[in-house]
């Protein structure tokens, strides 16, 4: 699992330290500032499934659950077909935010 450690100091900042992640392309990562909401399957997901979330702009996550249905869909077929396993312990997507990007 994803260990996450928080530190707040006495001047009222917060310190968030993250586990390191693997090398990887920069265009796989993004950053992303905003009071965002999460619809994932962590309540629902078995033990070897990949835990998912959608990370959307406030109120917009009931428009998520399509998106989060489809991508397990999604990345257990890309699993049977690759004959592997995803590799990360989470795979996260940015909702509706993105769509005045593209």
């Amino acid at each position: 699992m994803i260990q996450i450690l928080n530190f707040y100091s006495t001047d009222g900042t917060k310190t968030t330290h993250f586990d390191a992640t693997p090398i990887m392309s920069s265009y796989l990562n993004a950053f992303l500032v905003s009071d965002f909401e999460v619809l994932s399957n962590e309540n629902t997901k078995l033990p070897d499934e990949t835990l998912q979330g959608i990370w959307t702009r406030p109120g917009e996550t009931e428009k998520a659950q399509f998106g989060l249905e489809n991508s397990m869909k999604i990345l257990n077929a890309l699993e049977e077909f690759a004959g592997m396993k995803y590799s990360l312990p989470k795979l996260d997507s940015g909702g509706e935010f993105f769509k005045n990007y593209f």
